[in-house]
């Protein structure tokens, strides 16, 4: 014990370990972000975006709502991550596109064009479930204003 002018303080009582399982931190943070974006995307596609719930992708992912909620704060977060990441993807594919028409020497004085034709060809080799996200996500940016922005 500690005395003082006010009296004797008690001594801070030694530090307890907490019970339950230990907390894992947030070293497997981007694996698990990566995992719920996958698990978002299959119901998504699944569901539509009319029957898209916070639940039904945090028991896709195998993890509870409360760590989805923990890396992604409401359902517009998520959705967003996943309108940035299909946009991202798109510009990447009509860049290759562009580069190939380029490389052809079909590009000519519209590369652009060009570049979504070879992005084209290219694209019908793809896995339909692809197309079918696209077509979900571009669904919800028309009543969304904030996907659509991008």
């Amino acid at each position: 014990m500690t005395e003082t002018k006010a009296g004797v303080l008690p001594e801070p009582p030694e530090k307890s370990l907490k019970r339950g399982r230990p907390r894992k931190t947030n070293r497997m943070g981007g694996e698990t972000m990566e995992t719920i974006a996958q698990a978002a995307a299959a119901v998504l596609v699944r569901e539509g975006g009319g029957r898209f719930t916070l639940e039904k992708v945090a028991r896709e992912a195998g993890i509870t709502k409360g760590t989805l909620l923990y890396h992604f704060h409401d359902k517009e977060q998520l959705l967003q991550l996943l309108m940035n990441r299909y946009a991202d993807r798109l510009t990447a594919r009509l860049e290759e596109g562009v580069a190939a028409a380029r490389e052809k020497g079909t590009a000519g004085a519209d590369e652009t064009a060009a570049g979504f034709a070879e992005w084209y060809r290219r694209f019908r080799e793809e896995k339909a479930g692809y197309t079918n996200f696209g077509l979900m996500i571009l669904t919800l940016s028309a009543t969304d204003e904030q996907l659509r922005a991008r």
